[in-house]
């Protein structure tokens, strides 16, 4: 992808090595970075839903069918850290360790305050997690045909639409997706309290 519409795509001040699209002048990063629905944008956007959500990245996968063309799975987690041991595959930060901050003096906590200016993980806050689901589920589909389809779900916020018009609109028992497209959507949590596995 040519970084912008120069002769040289933004790759060099001489001639680049191999040659550039035909398209190059309209096609390249530029051009896409001041289309607020261009790939570019749905990428970054993406990338960030991730970050946000890791859900998306280590959640558990559940529930994948394929319904009138449309590929549906949920995406689960749990994040309050009493659910279940956050330390569990880290022994060496395992609250039960002697010193489990040793050879790390920088985190060590007789230093002054390792965690200055982030409120939300002092040690001294009672539940840095105050507010924080039970659990987290992402509903994701992606309509894999060329035309549209209306689909049963739960009641739910879009994340994200790869159309990149969706988010925040709400939705309850069906939603249509357009030709090819994609929702990332955050379900609701039930009114019974959290979810139990």
């Amino acid at each position: 992808m040519p970084w912008d519409a120069s002769t040289a795509g933004g790759f060099t001040n001489g001639w680049p090595w191999l040659p550039l699209g035909d398209e190059h002048e309209i096609v390249n990063v530029t051009a896409l970075e001041r289309d607020d629905n261009s790939i570019l944008r749905l990428y970054r956007n993406l990338i960030q839903l991730r970050q946000t959500h890791p859900v998306l990245v280590n959640g558990k996968l559940e529930g994948a069918v394929a319904e009138q063309n449309v590929l549906r799975y949920e995406r689960t987690s749990d994040l309050h850290p009493t659910n279940k041991d956050p330390f569990a595959g880290t022994p060496a930060l395992h609250p039960t360790n002697k010193d489990p901050f040793a050879g790390a003096p920088a985190l060590h906590p007789t230093n002054k305050d390792p965690f200055a200016g982030t409120p939300a993980l002092h040690p001294t806050n009672k539940d840095p997690f105050a507010g924080t689901p039970a659990r987290e589920r992402l509903l994701v589909l992606l309509n894999m045909a060329a035309e549209a389809a209306q689909i049963s779900v739960k009641s739910g916020t879009v994340l994200i639409s790869t159309h990149l018009d969706r988010e925040g609109t709400k939705v309850d028992s069906q939603v249509k997706l357009r030709a090819g497209e994609g929702l990332v959507i955050s379900l609701e949590q039930s009114s019974g309290g959290p979810a139990v596995r």
